[in-house]
């Protein structure tokens, strides 16, 4: 018996090591990743504040710190249980430092649910996965950012594994707190209908081969769907729904999540103004290369899938699909990469364990193993072996190192924009409105200094749907592209007497320097201030 068989057979005879062994091995490799006071993402800010705000005033339900944008009257809190999380953590220590403790075992427990997942869905030697799965850099990054992402992917997994397993309650109270934690939750009834409707798949590759008729399709369909498709229907909708009404921003959810889902998610104005990064697609090039582990997990995947028809089978269908949703969407937006990861890896698990168990695939195995053995018993064979060894071992270190790089590279921390906004708390009146250059700049503006109000934030979409020739008017002062009239702009339009603008705006600060009626009042290497006269 090998080694490696006598570890697996030890990882799966002893459930509750492995869940803990599982739990520290993220939680060092993560933590590390998070030791630094650098925050690379402006949202951590924004979240970090709430937090605070919510230790302090309860649940928050007015926003007045963004006037100009749809979120003055239509604010919720939907990341609401991500925030009571964090809440004892920016208490109790630095609020940075806290968040970035209480992230970190998040994110412990949202490998430990992928881990969970694997073993819920029967896969063979499910421990193996979890180094393969540190290696999706991108992945890795993306959880890694202070934000709600990490419950997201909790949620998820266990609502995938109630699913499929048929464990409604526990799925219906999935999907009521995932309402509750993170303005994607419409992915789990997505899931269910997809998983409802999952059966009709095979049955039109049945009928396309002419195993079956029009009438014998419709029949055995519905014959599935009365049997146990319309279940996980009825839990998740009505789970979602409840989590919707018994909300403490009810009714005014329903408002925020038509802009949220149907505006920004489905609509989303990407061409039109300018949005976050994490909203555009890659280039086919770089999504290849920033997803080669999911592609090189999922290319082999499918040839089993096909050659073995395993497609038969309920689970592998639906996982398949799931995981084809996810593809689209990474190719439409970057920020999906955190679920297309994952999800290819599990599904290619599933995969890989449920062809193992084929008296076929056995077969072929042997005649392949018969085939290489001799081969690899030579000196190329061992050079083979020990090539593989190096390159595993250089990977394992520079994975790692290029996230811990990215993340700290930025110069997003503590004092980001702190020097500006004590000049700003001491010279402008609470309540004041205050322009600035760009909606990334309001967490940290807004996590300095709640006192006072800015233009845009969040998401410029906010802004956007709210006044879209204020918002172009906007968007041509800080490209530089208004020269002229630009302090009665500020003065008459927009009804500011500071404006905030950043050391990288080049265009914008020469306009403002050359501006009539504007005095320079503040400068740092971050930011320079202007008052309108």
């Amino acid at each position: 018996m090998s080694i490696v068989k006598k570890t697996n057979d030890f990882l799966e005879g002893h459930r509750f090591f492995t869940y803990f062994l599982v739990f520290i091995l993220a939680l060092i490799y993560f933590g590390y990743l998070q030791f630094s006071f650098k925050l690379t993402d402006p949202d951590s800010y924004y979240h970090i504040k709430i937090s605070e705000l919510m230790a302090e005033n309860g649940v928050i339900k007015d926003f007045p710190y963004l006037p100009l944008t749809v979120l003055k009257d239509h604010f919720i809190d939907h990341h609401f249980l991500y925030h009571v999380y964090l809440m004892p953590f920016v208490k109790l220590f630095p609020p940075i430092v806290g968040a970035k403790i209480g992230h970190t075992l998040l994110v412990a427990l949202a490998i430990l649910a992928f881990f969970w997942l694997l073993r819920k869905l029967k896969v063979k030697g499910a421990f193996w996965y979890i180094p393969i799965l540190f290696l999706g850099a991108p992945f890795v990054f993306r959880l890694s950012l202070i934000k709600a992402q990490p419950l997201s992917l909790i949620i998820l997994c266990l609502g995938l594994g109630f699913l499929i397993s048929k464990n409604y309650w526990r799925l219906f109270l999935v999907a009521f707190i995932y309402v509750w934690s993170y303005g994607g939750w419409v992915l789990l009834p997505l899931f269910s209908l997809l998983y409802a409707f999952i059966p009709l798949f095979r049955l039109v590759i049945d009928y396309l081969s002419k195993k079956l008729s029009v009438k014998s399709l419709i029949a055995n369909f519905w014959l599935d769907f009365k049997g146990s498709g319309w279940q996980p229907l009825l839990v998740v909708f009505g789970g979602s729904i409840l989590g919707l009404i018994i909300n403490p921003y009810f009714p005014q959810n329903i408002d925020f999540y038509r802009f949220q889902i149907f505006e920004i998610g489905l609509k989303n104005y990407q061409y039109v103004i300018p949005v976050g990064n994490e909203w555009y697609p890659y280039l086919p090039l770089t999504f290849f290369k920033n997803s080669i582990l999911a592609f090189l997990m999922l290319i082999p995947a499918g040839v089993l899938l096909i050659k073995y028809r395993l497609f038969e089978e309920k689970k592998v269908n639906f996982l398949l699909f799931v995981v084809l949703f996810f593809l689209f969407l990474t190719m439409k937006s970057r920020r999906n990469i955190e679920y297309f990861i994952p999800l290819a890896v599990i599904f290619s698990a599933v995969v890989y364990s449920t062809a193992s168990k084929l008296a076929e695939f056995k077969a072929d195995c042997e005649i392949i193993i018969k085939k290489w053995h001799p081969r690899l018993n030579t000196k190329i064979g061992w050079l083979l072996i020990a090539t593989l060894a190096v390159c595993a071992f250089f990977v394992y270190t520079a994975v790692p190192y290029k996230v811990k790089q990215n993340l700290t590279g930025g110069n997003l921390d503590a004092n980001y924009y702190l020097a500006a906004s004590n000049y700003l708390k001491s010279h402008a009146q609470a309540g004041e409105l205050i322009f600035h250059d760009n909606f990334g700049d309001f967490p940290p503006l807004f996590h300095h200094n709640d006192r006072l109000h800015y233009l845009t934030g969040l998401d410029p979409t906010f802004f956007y749907l709210a006044n879209k020739k204020l918002f172009e008017e906007y968007r041509d002062l800080v490209s530089g592209k208004t020269k002229e009239g630009i302090a009665l702009i500020m003065k008459n339009d927009f009804g500011v007497r500071f404006v905030l603008v950043s050391k990288e705006n080049v265009k914008f600060n020469s306009a403002l320097e050359q501006a009539d009626g504007l005095s320079q009042v503040y400068s740092d290497g971050q930011a320079t201030i202007y008052q309108v006269l």
